[in-house]
């Protein structure tokens, strides 16, 4: 299932590039935006790109699992209400990583320290379980492959996509991004 680097440039030339000029004239804000914000606003375009890149996911997704249309009609809400709640879980995980960051420079926030250790643990509970409704939502959905098809998209996408921008970077002369 390797995403070709060729229809990984084009999508998201279209998906990221070709929107956000449109978008730009039209000068509407977008989901997340406050009404303050103008096309010029750094989370105004990064909540532009997050919403094209998961929409790169899901078409991306979709040709994976090769779905029938009624499998489709089904499958794609309980894969939104899962994106959703795990963007902001993710959301709350980067919170929280930050307060601790910022505790563990000062001294005697032991408790607090250890108050932030368990949110995040209760942060990764919460996403797991999230992750585990998802899976068992989609084995009524879909078929045993067609599932196996899922889990491996899920595990390869972002890699897959970071490694070829990592490649494309590179043809255009720019320092290879270092793997995190």
């Amino acid at each position: 299932m390797k995403i070709g680097n060729l229809s990984i440039v084009v999508l998201l030339l279209c998906l990221l590039v070709a929107p956000a000029l449109a978008q730009r004239k039209k000068g509407s804000g977008y989901a997340g935006c406050t009404p303050q914000c103008s096309t010029t606003c750094v989370d105004h375009k990064w909540h532009h790109m997050a919403a094209n890149f998961d929409n790169l996911r899901l078409i991306k997704l979709l040709e994976a699992v090769d779905l029938n249309e009624d499998q489709a009609a089904h499958f794609i809400p309980v894969f939104n209400s899962f994106r959703k709640v795990e963007k902001q879980l993710r959301e709350e995980r980067r919170g929280l990583i930050n307060q601790l960051a910022n505790l563990s420079t000062m001294q005697d926030k032991a408790d607090d320290i250890n108050a932030s250790i368990e949110s995040l643990q209760e942060n990764s509970d919460k996403l797991k379980a999230a992750r585990d409704k998802f899976h068992q939502s989609c084995r009524k959905i879909l078929l045993p492959d067609q599932l196996a098809r899922m889990l491996v998209f899920q595990e390869r996408f972002e890699r897959e996509i970071l490694e070829s921008l990592r490649e494309f970077r590179h043809l255009r002369g720019q320092p290879k991004l270092k793997h995190p």
